[in-house]
């Protein structure tokens, strides 16, 4: 079976890059796409600028 990875990124890893994946899975879910999503820095500490 064909698989892909895409990976979204943004400072610090836990708002835009979470949003835009999970809304990624739901759209590909609807058209019955298999989807995992991982979080990778969703538990690292926040970044201050």
């Amino acid at each position: 079976m064909p698989a892909a990875t895409i990976a979204f990124g943004c400072g610090g890893g836990r708002h835009r890059s979470a949003v835009a994946a999970n809304q990624l899975a739901r759209q590909l879910c609807r058209r019955g796409v298999t989807v995992t999503v991982h979080h990778r820095d969703i538990t690292k500490p926040v970044l201050t600028r």
